[in-house]
């Protein structure tokens, strides 16, 4: 008689622990939990839904907005035409001289002396300047007469003809520069050279330069 009551605490005890963990697991929310997550993609599909539809508002909305650099093109236009028509005025071309270069006078004039000379004999040709336009020759200017080739029939008297060594003949209205050479070969031929002299008026001297050819035939 005193086994049968241990045999039913026994049995009693294993119901109340099942019973214990049925009602642990009810109230621990358990179900819910698992319910609540099966619901949680349904909210992430919305969102993503919801993105496409945001970025096409956000690019309408900026398609519809203006521009905001054309504004800016019709201040550039204004400036540049001043710019095109002051380069093209015709101011410029009157500053650059062009037309009072057509109507400048010489102020001198040149003038050779051909030399005709015998095989084996000396002579000479000339060069003679005439300033003009109330110039005058300068004296104190070193004037120079200069041939830098050699001739092939005549042999010169010297390569640089030179104001202050005298080889120069000044006059009141010309200045000339007799050119000494001997004949060497038979032939005709041109000798050139280059002159370097100066000339003034009552307010200013002026330096100029000039090419001279003197042509020179020798004869057997």
């Amino acid at each position: 008689m005193t086994t049968q009551p241990n045999l039913l605490t026994a049995g009693t005890r294993l119901a109340l622990i099942a019973t214990l963990f049925w009602v642990v697991g009810c109230q621990s929310g358990g179900a819910p939990a698992v319910a609540s997550t099966s619901k949680a993609p349904e909210a992430k599909a919305e969102t993503t839904k919801t993105q496409p539809a945001t970025e096409a508002a956000k690019a309408a909305s900026q398609a519809s907005s203006p521009a905001t650099p054309k504004a800016a093109a019709p201040a550039v236009a204004p400036e540049a035409t001043p710019k095109k028509v002051a380069a093209a005025s015709p101011a410029s071309a009157k500053a650059a001289g062009a037309p009072a270069a057509k109507d400048k006078k010489p102020n001198f004039k040149i003038a050779t002396s051909a030399a005709a000379i015998n095989v084996g004999k000396k002579g000479a040709a000339a060069v003679s300047v005439a300033p003009l336009n109330g110039y005058k020759w300068n004296k104190e200017y070193p004037a120079k007469l200069i041939f830098k080739a050699e001739p092939k029939n005549v042999k010169l008297g010297k390569n640089e003809f030179k104001q202050m060594a005298g080889d120069f003949k000044i006059g009141d209205k010309k200045t000339e520069i007799p050119v000494s050479m001997k004949a060497n070969t038979v032939g005709k031929e041109t000798v050139a050279g280059v002159l370097k002299f100066s000339i003034c008026n009552e307010t200013a001297c002026i330096i100029e330069k000039a090419d001279i050819q003197l042509a020179v035939n020798v004869q057997p």
